[in-house]
């Protein structure tokens, strides 16, 4: 996690004497407040025309926002899209602005936040695990280029900048661009682990090994012959109710809850699971899947996609079953779905030595945090 609390204190030697202004003025929020900007605001770099959006004018725009996010190379795209970042802005963190900036294909999301020892601060809009990646396009130069013209800006008041979920070669394009500029710490963020599936579940299941392979068809006979059944839907956002109702009963049935180890017992998170439901299924972008017992949910997993990336959410199940290995044949169940919607790579989320067995894909994302020179 971006523990700013702690960071600020690590970084005490790398940022400047210098103290967030009382008199700050809402860069974007609702209404019209004072110095806010009209609809479309210009500022010069070179010959190049940068572009900063209301939200409101973002909205119109997420298409082409989102076709930038499905660009940009070694990110987690789903965490850098609207569900992710939207869900975290609205629920793990204090956001008071939102600064969003546009050049061609390539654009800068950024939060805006008071922090108690840093003041003012931009950061992603989910910087809770540092997945999503405020720097969006093909084109790493024009990227960093960008980023520069924002934090140039009169009117966009910040003491720190931290930017999280980019690949090494844009945090090398950031610090070439703007180290003459601004105090730069760079440092590796979180790592993530990716499946590909390509080629179907039989392509899954080639690049898997023969004892994995043994495992999962031997689960698999288990739960067939324990009466066990599966379930996969789409959900509208007006059924994520009932859908969340029916995740959090499985989720009370777990080895995770009874250890008081569930991220869902944690308030702050299990708004953020919440709306995230909300905010996939307002996109027709969320996927469940539910295990039944005789007619009772037993297990569940869930997750969104974007472009042809699934990102799973959560997954949980009833530990009763835990020796039929009933968590491995839901992964598989959701994994032949989504084989069928030709989907062709699954993130698995944050790295762990359990997902190595699943995944093709080890991918280190990296942070940078920035401080006026």
């Amino acid at each position: 996690a971006l523990d700013w609390g702690s960071r600020s204190r690590w970084f005490e030697s790398s940022r400047p004497d210098q103290k967030a202004s009382n008199s700050f003025e809402a860069f974007f929020s609702p209404g019209t407040p004072a110095g806010a900007v009209d609809e479309t605001a210009l500022v010069l770099h070179s010959v190049d025309i940068v572009q900063r959006l209301t939200p409101t004018q973002w909205q119109t725009r997420q298409e082409d926002w989102i076709q930038s996010v499905l660009q940009t190379e070694e990110i987690a795209y789903y965490c850098s899209g609207p569900d992710w970042g939207g869900a975290a802005a609205q629920t793990l963190h204090n956001e008071t602005n939102a600064i969003i900036l546009n050049r061609e294909e390539s654009w800068v999301v950024l939060g805006q936040s008071l922090h108690p020892e840093l003041g003012w601060i931009l950061h992603p809009r989910e910087a809770a695990w540092g997945f999503a990646s405020p720097l969006l396009g093909s084109d790493d130069a024009m990227n960093a280029s960008l980023l520069a013209d924002g934090l140039a800006l009169d009117d966009v008041e910040w003491n720190a900048v931290c930017l999280s979920g980019l690949s090494k070669a844009l945090v090398t394009k950031i610090t070439d661009e703007l180290q003459s500029t601004y105090r730069i710490v760079c440092h590796p963020g979180i790592r993530f682990q990716r499946a590909s599936l390509q080629g179907g579940m039989d392509g899954f299941l080639s690049r898997r090994t023969p004892r994995f392979r043994k495992n999962i068809r031997r689960s698999q006979e288990e739960i067939h012959r324990a009466g066990i059944t599966f379930t996969s839907c789409q959900p509208h956002a007006k059924e994520v109710p009932t859908i969340w109702e029916r995740i959090q009963r499985v989720e009370a049935t777990s080895w995770k809850w009874a250890k008081n180890d569930s991220v869902l017992q944690n308030e702050p998170y299990q708004a953020f699971y919440q709306t995230l439901l909300r905010l996939a299924a307002s996109r027709n972008a969320l996927h469940v899947g539910f295990a039944q017992e005789k007619g009772t949910d037993v297990a569940y997993v869930v997750g969104g996609v974007l472009g042809l990336e699934y990102r799973g959410f959560q997954m949980s199940f009833d530990d009763r079953f835990r020796s039929l290995g009933l968590g491995n044949v839901m992964q598989m169940a959701m994994i032949e779905q989504l084989s069928k919607l030709q989907v062709r790579t699954y993130d698995l989320g944050m790295d762990m030595n359990y997902k190595a067995r699943w995944s093709d894909e080890d991918i280190q994302l990296h942070t940078a945090f920035l401080f006026r020179a």
